[in-house]
C-alpha cells in the first residue's frame, strides 16, 4: 500500500484516540460509526467502491451527552499545525449527514497538544465565504481545503 496514505492513516488514528480519551474522562457516550479506515482498506477496492459514497462518507463517532452528535475526527497538519485539510468531496455528504443529526469536528492539533469542536456551520460558512488553500493528497490525486487553525481556534470551542 501507499506509504503516504499508510503515514496519513496511522496520524488520523492519533485522534480518534484522543477523542475517545476526551469523552472517556468526560463521561460522554460513544460509539464508532460507519466503516473504518481499516475496515474500508481490508475489504478491497472491489467491495469498497460498490457502497454507496454517502456511506464511505459517514463520520468517525457519534456522542451522546445532553444532545446527539455525530463526529469527524481531523488532525491539524503535522509539519506546521497551521491547518486542517477537508476533502472538497467529503464537505456534501457531511452536510447530509447534519439533515440526520448535528455533526461537530473534533480536531486535535499534536504539536501544540490542544483539540476542538466546532459545529459544521462554520466549516461551511469558511468553505463558501473564506478564501481556502487548496491542495491534493499525492495518493489518490483528491483535492483537499486548508482551513487555518487559527480560524478552528476562533470559531471553536477549546476542550
Amino acid at each position: 500500500m501507499n506509504q503516504a496514505l499508510e503515514r496519513r492513516k496511522a496520524y488520523g488514528r492519533i485522534g480518534e484516540k484522543c477523542f475517545e480519551r476526551f469523552c472517556s474522562v468526560n463521561n460522554i457516550f460513544f460509539k464508532q460509526f460507519g466503516i473504518s479506515n481499516e475496515e474500508g482498506f481490508n475489504m478491497g477496492k472491489d467491495t469498497y467502491f460498490k457502497i454507496p459514497k454517502l456511506i464511505q462518507c459517514s463520520p468517525d463517532y457519534f456522542m451522546i451527552k445532553n444532545k446527539f452528535h455525530f463526529v469527524e475526527c481531523k488532525m491539524a497538519d503535522k509539519q506546521t499545525a497551521s491547518h486542517v485539510k477537508i476533502k472538497d468531496h467529503d464537505l456534501k455528504y457531511y452536510k447530509q449527514w447534519s439533515s440526520v443529526g448535528s455533526l461537530l469536528f473534533y480536531i486535535y492539533d499534536d504539536t501544540h497538544k490542544e483539540s476542538f469542536l466546532i459545529e459544521l456551520c462554520y466549516i461551511e460558512q469558511l468553505f463558501e465565504h473564506g478564501e481556502l488553500e487548496a491542495g491534493y493528497y499525492p495518493e489518490n490525486n483528491k483535492m483537499f481545503y486548508m482551513i487555518p487553525m487559527d480560524n478552528i481556534r476562533m470559531f471553536g470551542r477549546r476542550i
